[in-house]
């Protein structure tokens, strides 16, 4: 759930409010890392390694403080940690935090993940500090095996209660081969981004209409000299538009290079199924691969372009065995 926290960071910075950062996984050095990142690309800061003087972060590891709020007695039932509890709250108030991220939920409490009554306690005594202090809870919770397709809010792992006593819910999932393949992004470069579906219900939005983000790589300078580039290269989360590609996407120089190369040889055939594909001349002017979906996606998205701005004429033409065909070619404009 990385991404859900420097998700939370952006939020953070952008309404210049102060947060305290509770991650259990990770050392307070890799902890400190990600806000400096954030803070660093979201607010354009000049040296990254100037960042921590200005920053509204309070980061601890739970490695080192362990805030565990519930757990359960001698004869197994649920007993909230009030010590701890009252403890949360005084530093709330001391320090004036407007957001608190608690990463992961398993974490903050030690009752079994899948009893719906001793986690509906955790959940309502984290509901009660949030309401004690004017603060928001920030809950980072894993999700169960989807087997590659997207998650929902109703994916959480465990008990149902937490799912129930959240007042808003976020699911975020990496970028699926399918929408990598529509957006034109190739390889393995779809695990950089991923989507965020702040709907209560199980029914999936289009890709479009999701909340996308990316990780852009951010050099810390914060190696054994002051400003050595030899220090954490930290990704960081910033909005990312989705979007199929289009000819708008597409330089003129390429364009007129690929309509040129529809003038040669031929004739070229609409159907991309069929030999002489229209698609293959502008494939190899583009230095594209026809047969990688993501490629034959862009390559279609620009021939669609082209018929739908004039720039290309489909024309009715037969084949070797004399069946009618659509075909291609540019306009003439002579």
């Amino acid at each position: 759930m990385r991404a859900l926290g420097a998700a939370a960071y952006r939020l953070v910075i952008r309404q210049v409010q102060i947060a305290l950062v509770i991650r259990s996984h990770k050392p307070f050095r890799r902890d400190t890392a990600n806000p400096l990142a954030a803070r660093y690309i979201h607010t354009k800061t000049a040296e990254p390694a100037l960042a921590p003087f200005r920053r509204p972060q309070i980061v601890d590891s739970g490695r080192d403080t362990v805030i565990r709020i519930a757990g359960l007695n001698d004869r197994g039932q649920t007993k909230i940690a009030l010590p701890v509890v009252d403890r949360m709250i005084e530093v709330i108030r001391t320090l004036g935090i407007d957001v608190v991220i608690i990463d992961p939920f398993v974490s903050s409490h030690g009752v079994p993940e899948n009893d719906n009554n001793a986690i509906d306690r955790v959940a309502k005594k984290w509901a009660d500090i949030a309401d004690k202090t004017n603060t928001h809870i920030h809950i980072s919770h894993h999700t169960r095996k989807t087997n590659g397709m997207g998650v929902t809010a109703e994916d959480s792992r465990g008990a149902s209660s937490l799912h129930n006593a959240m007042r808003t819910r976020r699911a975020i999932s990496t970028m699926t081969a399918a929408e990598a393949a529509k957006a034109g992004i190739v390889s393995n470069a779809r695990l950089s981004y991923f989507k965020a579906d702040t709907a209560g219900s199980s029914m999936t939005k289009p890709a479009e209409s999701m909340e996308w983000y990316k990780f852009e790589s951010v050099q810390l300078g914060n190696g054994k000299e002051f400003g050595a580039l030899d220090g954490d290269d930290v990704g960081v989360v910033v909005k990312w538009d989705y979007k199929t590609p289009g000819i708008e996407d597409l330089p003129d120089d390429d364009a007129d290079v690929a309509l040129a190369a529809l003038e040669m040889g031929g004739p070229w055939r609409v159907n991309d199924r069929a030999d002489g594909w229209a698609g293959e001349p502008v494939a190899k002017a583009l230095h594209l691969d026809p047969k990688d979906p993501a490629d034959k996606k862009r390559i279609k998205e620009y021939l669609k372009g082209w018929i739908a701005n004039g720039w290309l004429e489909v024309y009715e033409g037969t084949d070797g065995h004399r069946n009618k065909v659509e075909y291609l070619k540019p306009m003439d404009f002579g």
